[in-house]
């Protein structure tokens, strides 16, 4: 039978599977001390808060990290230009 979608061979992201990891296991650390410290502990929440974004970070960040540059090129663009009009005056 022959093929019909063409093979690719995609690269393994190995900074993606290293901070997914440590990122989960941040949470999973958070919520399993939640039984001994309780839920306002200061090392419950930052290890939850923590694992949360460090899991986002390959999703969000690095996938789209050249629409970031642009967002933030736009920015210091409009912001350059917003001063240089402030100075002129």
């Amino acid at each position: 039978m022959k093929d019909v979608i063409p093979l690719k061979n995609p690269k393994i992201d190995f900074l993606s599977i290293i901070l997914s990891t440590a990122g989960f296991g941040l949470m999973l650390y958070g919520f399993s001390n939640i039984g001994n410290k309780g839920w306002g502990d200061i090392i419950v929440i930052t290890n939850i808060f923590a694992g949360t974004l460090i899991s986002a970070l390959p999703n969000k960040l690095l996938v789209h990290a050249s629409a970031v540059i642009n967002m933030f090129k736009q920015v210091a663009g409009f912001l350059g230009s917003a001063v240089e009009k402030t100075v002129a005056v």
